[in-house]
């Protein structure tokens, strides 16, 4: 059973480098590290009890069965953020914000400068929409 131990560490090496490696070519968004935490139970806890399983070098059948679940994990919410599966929290959350402060009857400009900050002002004329571009 040592070289299936040894795969299982490799696989999961692996999905983690993958994961990091779709986050900084922009098709995984840094939010599916809220999703991990969201369902902390069922994700960082296994993976905690499997990393002081390896640190102690325990092995056992529940350490294999716990890397093999630890795998499926670690495909599990990558594919479903990728395919925007309804059951992550990312994508339960209506992104739409509608403030009650706003008139209809005005335009409002946005004017975003370089540390950050969104300024809000009235303007004769006509108005524009403004959308947050995820890239």
């Amino acid at each position: 059973m040592y070289r299936y131990d040894n795969l299982f560490k490799s696989s999961i090496i692996f999905l983690i480098a993958l994961q990091v490696a779709f986050y900084f070519f922009g098709q995984l968004r840094p939010s599916i590290i809220y999703d991990y935490l969201d369902f902390f139970p069922f994700t960082i806890f296994p993976i905690v009890i499997y990393i002081f399983f390896l640190r102690k070098n325990i092995e056992s059948t529940f350490s294999r069965v716990l890397s093999i679940y630890t795998i499926v994990i670690l495909i599990l919410f990558p594919v479903g953020h990728l395919l925007k599966f309804n059951w992550l929290t990312t994508y339960t959350i209506n992104p739409s914000y509608e403030n009650l402060d706003l008139q209809n009857s005005e335009n409002y400009i946005v004017s975003i400068d370089i540390d950050g900050a969104v300024i809000l002002d009235t303007f004769e004329g006509e108005g524009y929409k403004v959308d947050i571009i995820n890239k």
